[in-house]
């Protein structure tokens, strides 16, 4: 009986590396992969008005409580634009040009 313990404390031991090492690996893939494919649906147009729809929608939702709670409304602004919308300036054929931010679709809300 006291053998079995053991054996099977060393059993234990023997696969915990390759258990985490396999679970390590699985967050990191499927990170990967959740972030190719929202990226890569974002370029196609039915990804960019699904997006867009749900910015707005998002927006609006935040402008609404923001109103009934006006101490709320710094926390609902995107943190990564401070609310502008934009990210910064490209060049573009047209002149200077605004980019979009990522987090809140260019509406400045979370």
């Amino acid at each position: 009986m006291a053998s079995h313990w053991i054996w099977a404390g060393l059993g234990a031991l023997a696969v915990w590396p390759i258990k985490h090492v396999w679970e390590n690996w699985i967050e990191k893939f499927w990170t990967a992969f959740w972030l190719g494919f929202k990226a890569n649906f974002k370029k196609t147009p039915a990804g960019k008005q699904f997006f867009d729809a749900y910015h707005q929608s998002r927006a609006k939702k935040d402008a609404e409580i923001a109103k009934e709670h006006p101490e709320l409304e710094e926390m609902l602004h995107c943190k990564k634009c401070n609310g502008t919308g934009t990210k910064g300036t490209m060049l573009t054929p047209y002149g200077m040009g605004d980019l979009v931010c990522d987090d809140c679709g260019g509406t400045g809300w979370v």
